[in-house]
């Protein structure tokens, strides 16, 4: 019996020994394949994110209904906006998925897109004001560098705006400074068959008008006087539009100061021309 129960002690030690050793070689399978597989990320987006991205849009809102907005203000409430965002943008969990250095640069050049669009939409536009000195200054600028024998410029403005008026009227020396002569040395308040918005420069129209065809229409020279009263309203972020007018004298530009546009740096039939004559210039020998 003693035999008996001695080699039965072995046979299930045996048994013990090899059920142990097999189930931890099924443990040791179990991590290494554990290690071998990639580390899943979270797929939620963590509550610390989500505050991130709220605070990021109600700096956008803010930026939006500022009452006065600046440049500084803006570009600071963008640098804001893109700070609080890129904590979040990072953790995406299709980010953080796979793929991560592609997916991350690839979110981050959406983010900075998407802010820099905004921050064109919520761009402060110019608006009507006495023109400070150093805008003064880039006003006269390309007038007083024109080589050529300036135009006589007139002023007229919308008879019926008296804004229009008043601002038009701080031309009058910003010319005669420039060296540049001004018809009667004011402005003279005009009513316009066709009412226009903005500042609208005149010149005298060639060719025949039929009025019996509205598509009929007078060729405008952009003169270099034109030209150089054009750039002085760009420097000044103010896109003018252009008129032509036969009974205009052959040397003259008039100027017309209509009641303000809501967006006066707004491009132009004028602008288009001014960029064909400087892509003309630059491609001449």
């Amino acid at each position: 019996m003693a035999g008996g129960n001695s080699h039965q002690r072995k046979m299930f030690k045996k048994a013990v020994d090899k059920a142990a050793k097999k189930r931890l070689r099924e443990v040791d399978n179990e991590l290494l394949q554990k290690m071998r597989e990639p580390q899943k990320q979270s797929e939620t987006i963590s509550k610390g994110d989500i505050a991130l991205w709220c605070l990021a849009s109600v700096m956008a809102i803010a930026l939006y209904l500022a009452p006065e907005k600046t440049p500084v203000l803006v570009c600071v409430g963008l640098i804001c906006m893109a700070a609080l965002a890129t904590h979040p943008v990072l953790n995406i969990p299709w980010v953080t998925r796979r793929h991560q250095g592609f997916r991350s640069t690839l979110a981050m050049v959406t983010m900075s897109a998407l802010v820099g669009a905004y921050g064109w939409f919520v761009w402060p536009r110019p608006h009507r004001h006495t023109l400070s000195q150093e805008e003064w200054n880039v006003f006269e600028k390309p007038l007083k560098e024109q080589k050529e024998i300036p135009e006589e410029i007139s002023l007229i403005c919308a008879g019926a705006d008296e804004a229009a008026c008043i601002y038009g009227t701080q031309f009058v020396n910003i010319f005669r400074d420039a060296g540049w002569k001004v018809k009667n040395n004011h402005v003279d308040r005009v009513t316009m068959e066709k009412p226009l918005s903005g500042i609208t420069l005149f010149k005298k129209g060639k060719g025949k008008l039929d009025p019996n065809n509205w598509r009929s229409g007078l060729w405008t020279e952009i003169s270099p006087s034109l030209r150089s009263v054009a750039q002085a309203f760009e420097n000044l972020g103010i896109e003018p539009e252009l008129q032509n007018n036969p009974e205009i004298p052959d040397e003259g530009v008039v100027i017309y100061f209509g009641p303000e546009k809501p967006n006066e740096s707004e491009k132009t039939s004028l602008t288009d021309a001014m960029k064909l004559y400087r892509k003309g210039l630059s491609r001449a020998p």
